[in-house]
């Protein structure tokens, strides 16, 4: 039961055989384990990143088809964990 591994009381209650779910492998989500999760790590710059709920360790997009991140601009990196310096600034 899924309850049981999640470690939760489920005693019977009305719905009890009518709320089916799955239990993905570790890397995939969704109702039938049908999406792949994409790399993740901290928030490069110490925000809201993994830990936080947020894919690409919250610089990016995760496309769930593939399970590649789409970084937003100024990031780069597998999970979007670096960070474009600006050259301009330091010269």
């Amino acid at each position: 039961m899924l309850a049981e591994k999640a470690g939760k009381i489920y005693n019977l209650p009305w719905d009890s055989m009518k709320a089916v779910g799955c239990l993905c492998d570790i890397g995939y989500r969704g109702a039938a384990c049908e999406l792949e999760e994409c790399p993740n790590g901290p928030d490069p710059i110490d925000g809201f990143g993994n830990e936080s709920g947020r894919d690409c360790s919250g610089r990016g997009v995760c496309n769930y088809d593939i399970g590649v991140c789409r970084c937003f601009k100024g990031y780069y990196g597998s999970r979007c964990e670096r960070r474009v310096v600006d050259v301009s600034v330091i010269a």
